[in-house]
């Protein structure tokens, strides 16, 4: 009703989420800041700002302020009352990722194969909501002592002793993560005793250093002398937390331990160019390497229609990867808001039989 549906839906769907929140009459509209994370780049990384702004123009909000949340300075809209205090989000930021990753790959897991159904779930909820209350109290300490009592209460949910066919879900950052993005994917595919393995959000954000150096190397970025001490430091204090956080889950009955974003990086290069960094870029091709290397050999590659960094990369990659991965099955599904369920459905239903 108040937005441009002609493009990315995602988009679409983030514009209605921040309008029905601001229609709800749960918050005072003259005490809202909206903000929203900005990279710059094409497509919707971009439009985000115009999209937000004349949708709320149209739906009677024009009086709310929307900053762009970026750490470049490619937006020029600095507000001199509202400052975010980045020391106190950084101490909080990569505890908060590794632990909420960490949830999702156990609720992945046993929710599949729990005896009662909505077990997993109740878990996996309980601990996102406590740790909504760590993050309020900036706490990592208490994050990761959750993730002890996680562990142990996602290992205690009555599960059957069989095998299950494990399928990796990839492509777009929103319809991965967001089940009414994707259409209920996900919850589909566990409904039909498939095991949902989906890439951890921290490789999306790691990619910064692998970029970076690549950009580097062909002249697209120049390395400051403090970009180049700052960078090993801030590599080496989330290796440690990645550390202490796999300390944790190898006592998860299923915990699998993760893959460094360079070797991923290293897999995809066989494929592409690591210049290829718009939308999900490169990535793509690393995480279906990184899944033929574990041996799963079916992965669903969701993106909205016409999204077009995803569909050129995605599509375009599938017949080196199939010549590299002779043995791995891709379904690549577009999703937008005029799809039909049961035709997603119906490929879903060829790929895992």
């Amino acid at each position: 009703m108040y937005g441009n549906n002609e493009v990315c839906y995602p988009s679409t769907l983030i514009l209605g989420d921040i309008i029905n929140t601001l229609q709800s009459g749960n918050y005072d509209v003259k005490d809202i800041v909206l903000a929203i994370t900005q990279t710059g780049g094409q497509c919707r990384a971009t439009n985000y700002l115009a999209q937000i702004k004349s949708g709320l123009q149209n739906a009677g909000f024009r009086d709310i302020p929307v900053i762009a949340l970026s750490s470049g300075g490619s937006y020029q809209n600095d507000e001199s009352e509202f400052k975010l205090e980045w020391q106190k989000v950084v101490k909080i930021a990569i505890d908060l990722v590794l632990y909420s990753d960490n949830l999702q790959q156990m609720h992945s897991a046993i929710s599949v194969r729990e005896k009662k159904t909505g077990a997993s779930l109740d878990v996996f909820n309980f601990y996102i909501e406590r740790g909504i209350d760590a993050v309020r109290a900036n706490s990592p300490k208490t994050l990761r002592r959750l993730m002890k009592e996680a562990v142990a209460d996602f290992n205690n949910v009555l599960i059957h002793d069989r095998n299950y066919t494990k399928v990796g879900l990839i492509g777009e950052i929103f319809l991965k993560y967001n089940n009414y993005a994707q259409a209920n994917i996900t919850e589909w595919l566990r409904s039909k005793e498939v095991e949902v393995s989906c890439p951890p959000l921290l490789d999306f954000l790691l990619q910064f250093f692998v970029n970076n150096k690549e950009n580097i190397k062909n002249g697209l970025d120049e390395e400051s002398i403090m970009g180049k001490a700052l960078k090993p430091l801030i590599w080496n204090l989330i290796n440690r937390k990645i550390r202490k956080y796999e300390k944790i889950m190898s006592g998860f009955k299923f915990f699998e331990p993760s893959e460094s974003i360079f070797a991923k990086a290293e897999s995809a290069s066989e494929v592409l160019s690591l210049s290829n960094q718009f939308g999900e870029g490169w990535l793509i091709a690393g995480e279906i390497a990184h899944y033929a290397r574990k041996g799963v050999n079916k992965v669903v590659c969701i993106q909205p229609f016409g999204c077009i960094a995803n569909h050129i990369i995605a599509k375009g990659v599938e017949k080196r990867l199939k010549t590299l991965y002779a043995n791995m099955n891709i379904l690549y599904l577009d999703i937008d808001g005029g799809i039909a369920e049961v035709n997603l459905q119906n490929r879903l239903h060829f790929m895992i039989s």
